[in-house]
């Protein structure tokens, strides 16, 4: 008598077992409750648990959770109920498919610029009120110069672990470029919801030398994680106190890009008609042209 060995069989279910896991979403950062509607009901889930794709999820309120799936990562900001779906493309949430384009410029150019602001970074001058009139560079000066050095190089986790552990923000005159290297860095680093955490509790004077560009980062963040009105305000904050044509071009175009993903259709189309009138770059008048047709 012929004995055939089982190990066919169960090589095809392993290979099935892990298509099925594939599809499966893991939950990598959560700042607050995030639920899972399973057989029984909603159900708490905690960072690392795992959920099937097509599930829904509930995110709570003032929670930013992030999601490792098979295509990549999603990102929530904005209370509410949603459902996993990994054929989803970020565009979609961002509200544009040239909107990735304009963001990758913004964090390039972050990398080439970004040199030590001496009103932003070092220790409080009332610090050294009482001492002779010494030159001195203090040390969380020099670490973001080390941090801002490594995002250049394009070492983004070197750059994010320095802002995070070497560097203390609470000594810091102005936190406004602290926050915005980090979570550049965090983002580049595919830490997307510790990035907007970086940035969402913080509001800069509007007078400050980094509040145009902090505020158009901040928007950015939100309109990926699924938070459109969030991200108008900030765009349109953005716009308001933008100093060059092409800052407003940028602005108004991005502005109009999540008010579609929003349902405000007549706001958005007012926001991408004043982008083509500026006219001060040929890609964004491109795309801002494409989104009114």
């Amino acid at each position: 008598m012929t004995h055939r060995s089982p190990a066919p069989a169960v090589f095809i279910f392993l290979i099935l077992a892990a298509a099925l896991s594939a599809e499966d979403f893991r939950l990598v950062y959560a700042s607050g409750r995030v639920e899972a509607r399973r057989q029984s009901g909603w159900a708490e889930i905690s960072v690392g648990d795992a959920v099937a794709g097509g599930s829904e999820v509930r995110i709570g309120g003032e929670t930013v959770a992030e999601f490792d799936g098979p295509s990549g990562t999603l990102f929530y900001s904005r209370p509410g109920t949603f459902r996993l779906d990994s054929t989803m493309p970020r565009e979609e949430a961002a509200g544009g498919k040239g909107f990735f384009s304009i963001f990758g410029r913004i964090l390039e150019s972050l990398g080439r610029s970004e040199k030590r602001n001496n009103q932003a970074m070092g220790v409080r001058a009332e610090s050294f009120a009482s001492g002779p009139p010494l030159e001195m560079v203090d040390e969380d000066s020099l670490r973001f110069d080390a941090a801002a050095a490594a995002y250049a190089r394009k070492e983004y986790d070197k750059a994010a672990s320095i802002l995070e552990k070497e560097i203390d923000p609470a000594v810091l005159r102005d936190e406004t470029a602290y926050r915005r290297l980090l979570a550049a860095s965090l983002y580049a680093a595919g830490r997307k919801g510790p990035a907007l955490e970086a940035v969402r509790g913080y509001d800069p004077a509007e007078s400050g030398p980094l509040f145009a560009d902090y505020v158009l980062l901040k928007g950015m963040l939100l309109a990926e994680s699924r938070d459109p009105a969030g991200a108008a305000a900030q765009f349109a904050r953005f716009v308001k106190t933008a100093e060059t044509d092409t800052d407003r071009q940028t602005g108004y175009y991005l502005l109009g890009s999540v008010l579609l993903a929003a349902g405000s259709g007549d706001a958005a189309r007012t926001a991408l008609r004043e982008a083509v009138r500026i006219d001060a770059d040929e890609e964004i008048t491109r795309l801002a042209r494409g989104l009114l047709e």
